[in-house]
C-alpha cells in the first residue's frame, strides 16, 4: 500500500476535476462507520476468534467464505445463483 500511494494520489489529483467530491454529514457519517465498525470492530471480532479456535480452523473457515457467501444470498435474499461460465 504504501508503495502505490504515490500512484494513487496522482491517480486521485486527476481525477478530481472530472467527478468532485460533495460532502455531506451522511457521507461522512458512512465512511466513520466503515472505518470504525466494519473495519475496526470486525478485525477485532475475528483476530479474537482466530485465538480461540486455533490459525488451521480459522484459516479453512476463511477458505469456505466465498462459497458460504453465495449460499447465503441465494438462500436469504433469494438471488440467483449465477452461472459460473458467465453467460447470461
Amino acid at each position: 500500500m504504501l508503495l502505490a500511494a504515490p500512484v494513487n494520489l496522482v491517480v486521485t489529483i486527476a481525477a478530481l476535476p472530472m467527478e468532485p467530491v460533495h460532502l455531506s454529514a451522511r457521507g461522512v457519517a458512512g465512511l466513520l462507520y466503515i472505518a470504525a465498525v466494519s473495519q475496526f470492530l470486525g478485525f477485532v471480532a475475528w483476530y479474537r476468534g482466530m485465538a480461540l479456535m486455533g490459525i488451521a480452523r480459522a484459516s479453512q473457515l476463511q477458505l469456505m467464505q466465498p462459497l458460504l457467501t453465495l449460499v447465503w444470498t441465494v438462500l436469504l435474499l433469494a438471488e440467483p445463483l449465477p452461472d459460473p461460465t458467465g453467460h447470461p
